[in-house]
């Protein structure tokens, strides 16, 4: 067993392509200057990547600052859906177009895919 202490070494400037040099003294989001530099492309500011973003995002509207299940956007769309009827199905809260039955994706290839 070897009593030398382990050199730091940063795989977020490895996985960056920075040469090995560059990638010793440091471990990733310890210092690491490549990872000061990097820009999140969901908020927009550097230091960390869109994968440790504490930044809210919302999938359905693509807006910042709130989850999916507090948009107000959907929340508006799913009150205006109830009163549709779906033209497929016969169930209330979406149209043919977006029929969840798996039968209608087979009627659609039948009919439509010729």
């Amino acid at each position: 067993m070897s009593s030398e202490p382990t050199k730091k070494f940063c795989t977020f400037c490895m996985n960056a392509g920075k040469d090995k040099e560059e990638c010793y003294g440091h471990f990733p989001g310890e210092d690491c200057p490549t990872l000061k530099e990097t820009v999140c492309r969901k908020c927009k500011q550097t230091g960390h990547t869109p994968t440790h973003c504490k930044t809210l995002w919302c999938k359905f509207c693509r807006n910042y600052g709130h989850k999916v299940e507090e948009c107000l956007e959907l929340k508006a769309k799913k009150e205006v859906d109830k009163d549709k009827y779906c033209s497929f199905c016969g169930e209330q809260g979406h149209t043919y177009n977006r029929c969840p039955s798996p039968y209608r994706r087979e009627n659609r290839r039948l009919y439509h895919d010729n």
